[in-house]
């Protein structure tokens, strides 16, 4: 997804508010990585159900006005109803 700098400078903390939902523990902890602009910046074990909050410092801000921001997990789930493949569920991305 892109996401866009705040005006006036800053965008320095990316910051991720998500759910995991229990059939994706049930198997163990799952992967979290996350990317900006093709840079791993970091990866967090996800090992609980519930809510999780993530904040990355991405050092000090670009020039661009935007950054790419990547998720991705090392392992899915499928729905047993309608066979969606499914990772975590994210609420909230910034940039702050």
């Amino acid at each position: 997804m892109r996401l866009g700098r705040p005006a006036g400078g800053g965008g320095s903390h990316l910051h991720i508010e998500g759910y995991c939902p229990e059939e994706q523990v049930a198997a163990g902890g799952v992967i979290l990585t996350v990317s900006v602009d093709g840079k791993v910046l970091k990866t967090s074990k996800i090992e609980a159900v519930g809510t999780f909050d993530i904040e990355i410092d991405m050092g000090a801000g670009g020039s661009n006005q935007e950054v790419v921001v990547a998720l991705e997990v090392d392992r899915t789930i499928a729905t047993p109803d309608d066979g969606r493949v499914l990772g975590l569920v994210f609420g909230k991305l910034s940039l702050r």
